[in-house]
């Protein structure tokens, strides 16, 4: 958080930004520092572009809403993302084996895998990194 701004400020701000932002890359970024749950239910369920939504679910922590979103999402990256965050690993499994597409034989990952900020794309930068997309355990 910025010194200039308090926090209810400073989450207004991103709120604004993750809500309308054209760029993904700027609506990506600023998730993993937004502590609305109920904005990020909205962005995982509305944002156009599914590496923002995948990173939206990452960061709920309401088990309820994970598990729909690991069950029913029409995109396999938010029902991964919500399953690798359901506290019941037996309920992960279970939603893995019922859900066309998102069996996966490794470990669930830490987050959405961004390069560069587009998906696939070599090259530095603030988002060429895997992990937890809100910002508690980078690898």
């Amino acid at each position: 958080m910025s010194a200039m701004l308090d926090d209810g400020t400073y989450q207004k701000l991103l709120s604004e930004l993750a809500k309308t932002d054209p760029e993904k890359e700027v609506r990506w970024a600023t998730i993993r520092d937004l502590s609305d749950q109920r904005l990020l239910a909205d962005i995982a369920k509305t944002d156009p572009d599914e590496d923002v939504r995948a990173a939206a679910v990452f960061c709920l922590t309401d088990q309820k809403l994970l598990s729909g979103y690991a069950k029913n999402d029409s995109c396999w990256k938010v029902r991964e993302s919500a399953a690798a965050k359901l506290a019941d690993q037996g309920a992960t499994v279970r939603i893995e084996q019922g859900a066309v597409g998102i069996l996966v034989e490794h470990p669930p990952p830490r987050g959405p895998v961004l390069h560069g900020g587009v998906e696939g794309v070599p090259g530095g930068g603030l988002l060429d990194r895997q992990g937890d997309a809100c910002g508690a355990g980078y690898r």
